[in-house]
């Protein structure tokens, strides 16, 4: 179960570092959705490593959709690329797809982007 905020929003907080390892399980996961609709291709690659996904929770660039126990569940990675807000990649755990999880972080990337007068 995704944790919800008082108006009923999935919590979403920045992620931390001992969420990354979190992470990479999460996008192993999702893949698996992508495999079973014969696409096996689009995820043999191994998620991205710790040292990688550092930078992007170093740079405030991460953000978690969390669960009832605070433990990511899914995940939002951003850049900036030529003056422009960037999703880089957004993914959320199989078990919990279909409650807007994937819409709230692109929603929050959307937010930061114009916060730093990029564009969306």
């Amino acid at each position: 179960m995704t944790s919800t905020s008082a108006d009923g929003h999935p919590m979403v907080r920045l992620g931390r570092p001992t969420d990354l390892p979190i992470l990479r399980d999460i996008e192993r996961a999702a893949g698996e959705t992508f495999r079973a609709a014969g696409m096996a291709a689009a995820v043999d690659d191994e998620p991205p490593d710790l040292a990688e996904l550092a930078r992007y929770q170093q740079g405030g660039r991460t953000w978690v959709a969390v669960d009832h126990e605070d433990q990511p569940v899914a995940n939002l990675l951003i850049d900036e690329v030529d003056g422009t807000a960037h999703v880089e990649q957004v993914l959320v755990h199989p078990n919990h797809a279909h409650q807007r999880l994937g819409r709230a972080l692109i929603d929050l990337a959307e937010q930061w982007g114009r916060k730093r007068g990029r564009r969306p």
